[in-house]
Parts: C-alpha cells; structure tokens; sequence
C-alpha cells in the first residue's frame, strides 16, 4: 500500500514567494506576542489605593 500512495505532500522545487510569506507570517506572530503577554500580565496585577 505504500508503495502506491501519491506522493503530494513532498514537493522538489522552493518558491521563493511562498518562503518569503511564512517568514513574514511568522515575524508578525511572533512581534503580536509581545503586547499580548504585556497585556495579560498588566491584567494581573492588583489596583491599590
């Protein structure tokens, strides 16, 4: 049964374009989560008066 099944998930050529976007993609997650955490810590933290 291996030996038969279709083998679209490996791909030989790199698009130059689609690398470019999950990098891209990958840096807005990743400078997103810096805000994120600053805002969910600031939430924990307890108003005094």
């Amino acid at each position: 049964m291996l030996l038969v099944a279709p083998q679209w998930g490996f791909s030989e050529e790199i698009n130059g374009a689609n690398t470019a976007w999950i990098l891209t993609s990958t840096a807005l997650v990743l400078f997103m989560t810096l805000p994120g955490l600053a805002l969910f810590y600031g939430g924990l933290v307890r108003s005094k008066n």
